[in-house]
């Protein structure tokens, strides 16, 4: 997989969903105590979860689809292609 490229990708693809803060970190989830609110962003972050996911080869679900949390899952994946990218470059 090319990550870089991959990662740009995905990227422009939950800027235009208008979820990219749910897995970048600049939005967080709401008390759930806030009820409809909550319940919006629940949904969002299954939309990023997904987004990500679906866009991965099947092998690589099966890995990362036990990471329930979508910022996690996005930082799992930074982290684990970060040392590939720098050894290809």
């Amino acid at each position: 997989m090319d990550y870089k490229s991959w990662s740009l990708e995905i990227e422009i693809l939950l800027e235009q969903k208008q979820i990219l803060g749910i897995v970048d970190g600049t939005e967080e989830a709401p008390d759930a105590k806030d009820g409809a609110e909550f319940k919006t962003w629940k949904k969002q972050h299954g939309i990023a979860r997904s987004t990500i996911l679906l866009a991965m080869e099947r092998s690589l679900q099966q890995q990362y689809g036990v990471q329930k949390d979508a910022k996690a899952l996005w930082d799992q994946l930074k982290e684990n292609y970060k040392s590939k990218v720098k050894q290809n470059v």
